[in-house]
């Protein structure tokens, strides 16, 4: 926030499992695996927030020219309960991509 900083976000998945890594002004590598509690250090330029991450469900749907990646999980900071999440990333070739959303 307040920054013209690009930050970049790469995701990887497979079945039961996805890998977010940001880097930027904030660096973390979140881990979500089905059925299973994580941690991350997420580092920011104010100080490090330990991140806890038990995710709910991992889901990836394919289908003709869309990938479709849902994570639900729980989010804790600090070993506080902070929120329930859902990411949901809809992965297609740019052409078909609405007019918006086109890099």
């Amino acid at each position: 926030e307040g920054s013209d900083t690009v930050t970049k976000n790469m995701i990887k998945f497979r079945p039961g499992e996805a890998l977010v890594h940001k880097k930027s002004l904030v660096n973390a590598d979140l881990l979500f695996e089905e059925n299973k509690k994580s941690s991350s250090c997420y580092m920011t330029p104010f100080g490090d927030i330990m991140l806890d991450v038990s995710t709910t469900s991992v889901d990836i749907t394919e289908a003709d020219d869309v990938i479709t990646l849902d994570v639900d999980y729980d989010l804790e900071a600090n070993y506080e309960p902070l929120a329930s999440c859902r990411i949901r990333v809809k992965v297609c070739p740019r052409e078909s991509a609405p007019v918006h959303l086109r890099i």
